[in-house]
């Protein structure tokens, strides 16, 4: 069981756009790019939105405002979701100890540091490789 103070975080190594159609996700460091579909857009943008991570109640919470279907539809696709993002290593699971204010700071610093560095990333003529992990979420 999940306690509030496990988190969802995006992997450092992860870079988004966004369309009409959902989301291409960008893995610098494997070279892999990954299609969401408008849901998982939604999902990933919410998590993406607070960079010290997001518990799944908080991130069910958020789905909930965004589309109406029953709260136990939301959590079995959300967790199928996260399970997925998970297993290509797209987010972590961790228990994230950012209740007080001086580490929820340090967590945005450390954050915007790392978003500084991957402005000035030079990533070369590698060729990436595409990848859909599930026709469903990815």
């Amino acid at each position: 069981m999940e306690s509030s103070k496990d988190k969802w975080v995006i992997s450092a190594s992860v870079r988004s756009t966004y369309s009409s159609d959902g989301a291409i996700l960008l893995d610098v460091n494997k070279a892999r790019s990954y299609n969401l579909n408008v849901v998982a857009a939604k999902v990933w943008a919410t998590i993406e939105g607070d960079p010290c991570g997001m518990s799944f109640t908080e991130i069910l919470d958020a789905m909930e405002i965004h589309f109406r279907v029953p709260r136990h539809r939301l959590t079995q696709d959300t967790s199928e979701l996260l399970r997925q993002l998970k297993q290509f290593e797209l987010v972590s699971h961790s228990i994230n100890h950012v209740g007080d204010s001086t580490n929820r700071k340090n967590c945005y610093s450390a954050k915007g540091e790392i978003l500084e560095q991957s402005k000035t990333r030079n990533f070369g003529s590698r060729k990436g490789t595409h990848h859909r992990a599930s026709p469903t979420y990815l």
